[in-house]
């Protein structure tokens, strides 16, 4: 189970560092948001309000407070910025793209808005979008880590891997103490098949930042160059460090099918199941258990269910071309496997070690 790079991004790294700076940005902006002259003492007032609501995680309060700045000055560019911020924290992730829209057209030279307007584009899975609005933050400040990760971002869900590839290191040479660069790097690394590289990237994002997603993902690259110990003790500590995770469950099992310890590897998709009851890789994991136990008829059951979630998984259409094979289907079979290059979208065919 890789962790998708835009999945990732958004739900556990998102903006991290870039939001601190983004504080202290409008907090500047604030002393003279636009001309002096136009804007009111009472919009400056709730705008200020709402740039320390955001820095206290209070986004409701300060959605408000940014709305009423609005509501007395409709040309307040960086009020529009806090707004679509705290719309972002708050899932409102349309009206945020809206707020960044909005005071792109007010200030079109403020390459920090482009970036944030990426993220949530990103988000939706806009990827070329995305990837405009980074490249535009790119132009104005080649130095913006933040969208140059975005612009990295965009390229790996448009399968252009090589140059995500290549932006990430871009970030990386900006800044080499960074976790995000690294993290993203690896994960290119491993769309791209090459697992030395990965391991090596996830080893200095760990180092930088010892984190779940880095070490699941770094035990699938040791799982491919068949370091199946070094890949278990990631796993053991992916656990520790998120226990809620499925993720470190699956990929585990797989292990445990590889050394054919099939009732252990069955208790940890057990577990996987049940944190994560729609978890397709759990099931897709599930179905290559029971065909190497040659139970066919349940491994076409849990292969559909993962299919079912996830239809463009192309491990999932191999998985159950093997079940095919299996149950005598071979024009099936043949079927699925049409399928695998498919679905690839760019990535390489990655063999996964079992």
């Amino acid at each position: 189970m890789v962790a998708r790079i835009e999945e990732v991004a958004v739900s556990r790294f998102e903006r991290a560092a870039f939001f601190a700076s983004l504080l202290s940005c409008l907090a500047l902006l604030g002393a003279a948001p636009h001309d002096p002259a136009s804007t009111s003492h009472d919009a400056i007032v709730l705008y200020d309000r709402g740039v320390e609501e955001l820095g206290d995680s209070r986004w409701k309060d300060a959605l408000a407070d940014f709305t009423g700045a609005l509501a007395l000055d409709g040309s307040f560019e960086s009020a529009f910025t806090g707004r679509g911020e705290a719309r972002s924290r708050t899932h409102d992730n349309a009206g945020a793209i809206a707020d960044f829209t909005a005071a792109i057209a007010l200030d079109s030279k403020d390459e920090a808005v482009y970036v944030l307007r990426s993220n949530e584009y990103l988000g939706f899975e806009r990827y070329q979008e995305a990837l405009a609005d980074a490249d535009t933050a790119i132009s104005l400040d080649g130095s913006d880590t933040g969208a140059l990760e975005d612009r990295g971002r965009a390229l790996y869900g448009l399968g252009r891997l090589s140059e995500a590839r290549a932006a990430q290191r871009s970030v990386t040479a900006l800044d080499p103490k960074g976790f995000r660069g690294f993290f993203y790097l690896g994960v290119t690394d491993l769309a791209l098949c090459e697992n030395t590289a990965a391991i090596a990237d996830f080893g200095d994002a760990i180092t930088i930042r010892d984190d779940s997603d880095s070490r699941n993902d770094r035990a699938i690259a040791y799982q491919r160059t068949h370091a199946w110990d070094s890949a278990t003790a990631d796993l053991d500590q992916a656990m520790q460090l998120d226990p809620a995770s499925d993720a470190p469950y699956v990929n585990r099992a797989a292990g445990e099918i590889h050394a054919k310890q099939f009732n252990e590897a069955k208790v940890d998709l057990d577990i996987a199941i049940h944190l994560h009851p729609n978890a397709p890789e759990a099931y897709r994991n599930r179905a290559l258990l029971r065909l190497r136990q040659k139970n066919y008829v349940l491994a076409l059951g849990d292969i559909n269910y993962s299919l079912q979630y996830a239809p463009d998984d192309p491990e999932s259409y191999r998985v159950r071309a093997w079940v095919y094979d299996g149950l005598g289907r071979a024009d099936l079979a043949a079927l699925d496997r049409k399928m695998i290059p498919q679905k690839l979208h760019g990535k390489s065919d990655c063999p996964n070690g079992l």
